[in-house]
């Protein structure tokens, strides 16, 4: 860099707080938190250098939060908007903010050392109240979720499933040592286990089966760590008393799936655009946020047809081509079984919920792009553009 101030120790500490920060949500949902505030403040020490670094993913995100932001502005001056709507759009460019400062300032290995204990810090801050109040694992009902610092049980699942996958990425590419990857894996697993989420709990599912290829290198070593860890998983299922009335909760929780009134593609909202759109600028434009809630009755619940359906098949296609850009950087890098394991998590979670909003989502792509470019990343002998 050419300016000091962007990698001065001042910029780092933004950036540990505004990433350990990011589990507290001190006021209510939607609106600006703690971590953003801190995270702002690291973006423009960052943005203070001379040049800024954008990758191809930071330029779809940009496109993505411009026509966002025009949709919704242009929906407020017809009368046809929501401040809410032109608040989601912020949040795109907010992202964009933070994906392009954090991959600019983390880039080569640069706070490295920062990042890891940021993260270290969040899973502590997050997992401190859960076991301070204390959890009962096992029960005869789910009478309430856990939501430790967060508003909602979703928000802590969302946050345990990108944390899960930070872990494996750090490890994966030598950023993060090994017993510190442990401890926020193991740290992420519980809380993923207190949210009782079940798209949570399926895609970290998944993702421990795959462990083993991001933890060995040989293909007998991940084939026996893969199988030992599906021969536990059997072996509890056996130690599992279905008929009785005292259960494992999140088990529970599981074989309660499809049972509720949302468990279905037509009410988390896949389908409103084909249900709402009265034109043929709506079907390539969106409906926008305000019409969304009008035809459903709440916000999409998904990471990726929100963007369809809020913004159009121009939008939804835009952010398709945003998460598949990062999809191929992990393919491309670090090969199909790591990738596997590491992008799992969140996207399983995204199909039942939206996670367009949640900066630790971003927060882990940056550090893809930086992690898996340098002298350190796997494969590192491979052109840095992407």
């Amino acid at each position: 860099m050419n300016n000091s101030l962007a990698q001065s120790w001042i910029t780092g500490l933004f950036l540990f707080f505004g990433i350990a920060t990011l589990p507290l949500y001190l006021l209510p949902s939607g609106g600006i938190q703690i971590s953003h505030l801190l995270l702002v403040i690291f973006a423009g020490l960052t943005f203070t250098d001379v040049k800024i670094s954008w990758t191809t993913a930071h330029k779809i995100l940009a496109l993505m939060a411009g026509l966002a932001l025009m949709r919704e502005s242009i929906a407020g001056l017809t009368g046809e908007g929501h401040l809410s709507g032109l608040l989601q759009a912020v949040m795109i460019l907010f992202n964009l903010l933070i994906l392009l400062a954090l991959y600019h300032a983390a880039r080569e290995g640069r706070f490295t050392k920062v990042i890891t204990f940021a993260i270290l810090g969040a899973a502590l801050i997050a997992i401190v109240p859960i076991a301070q109040s204390g959890f009962d694992f096992r029960g005869s009902a789910i009478q309430e979720r856990e939501i430790g610092t967060f508003n909602n049980p979703n928000q802590l699942a969302y946050f345990s499933a990108c944390l899960f996958s930070i872990a494996g990425l750090g490890f994966a590419t030598k950023r993060i040592p090994l017993a510190y990857c442990l401890a926020v894996l193991a740290i992420s697993l519980v809380l993923t286990i207190v949210s009782l989420s079940k798209a949570a709990l399926f895609g970290c599912g998944a993702a421990l089966i795959m462990l083993g290829f991001v933890f060995f290198r040989s293909f007998t070593a991940r084939i026996l760590a893969t199988s030992m860890v599906l021969v536990a998983a059997v072996y509890f299922m056996f130690q599992i008393d279905f008929s009785g009335g005292e259960n494992y909760k999140f088990v529970l929780r599981l074989m309660d799936v499809g049972s509720d009134h949302d468990d279905n593609l037509r009410n988390r909202g896949y389908f409103v655009l084909y249900d709402g759109a009265d034109t043929i600028l709506e079907m390539f434009f969106g409906l926008g946020f305000k019409k969304v809630l009008t035809v459903l009755g709440h916000e999409v619940h998904s990471t990726l047809a929100v963007n369809f359906m809020n913004y159009g098949l121009v939008g939804g296609t835009i952010y398709l081509a945003f998460i598949g850009s990062w999809m191929s950087r992990m393919l491309d890098r670090c090969g199909a079984s790591v990738a596997a394991a590491i992008l799992l998590p969140p996207m399983l979670y995204g199909v039942a919920h939206n996670g367009t909003r949640f900066t630790i989502f971003y927060v882990l792509i940056a550090l893809t792009l930086c992690w898996t470019s340098g002298p350190e990343a796997p494969q590192s002998n491979r052109t840095e553009s992407f």
